[in-house]
């Protein structure tokens, strides 16, 4: 595999990597909101309300979850940071690989 090739791939992976960082909470909130309306369940943050799910209550599992979305407030901005680093040393390595 030649250095190039190896350099794309561990740029992309980076990039993901950072969006499924930056983006995790928000999407374990929506689906929490999402399995709770389909099971009927009420789901908000004001507390944890029962929700039957096989004989197991997932009210406050599901609460909790739904809550951890406020977490995005932290990963945003810190995703937000590594994808700028992310694009200067992504411009860096093609800038270089440009001048070969």
């Amino acid at each position: 595999m030649s250095v190039q090739r190896s350099a794309s791939i561990w740029l992309a992976l980076s990039l993901a990597l950072i969006v499924v960082f930056a983006l995790s909470p928000l999407v374990v909130a929506i689906g929490a909101g999402m399995f709770g309306a389909s099971m009927g369940c009420r789901v908000d943050e004001g507390g944890s309300y029962p929700c039957p799910v096989l004989g197991y209550d997932a009210g406050t599992l599901l609460e909790e979850m739904f809550v951890s979305g406020w977490f995005v407030f932290l990963t945003l901005p810190i995703g937000a940071t590594a994808a700028l680093v992310w694009l200067v040393v992504a411009v860096a390595i093609f800038v270089r690989r440009e001048r070969k």
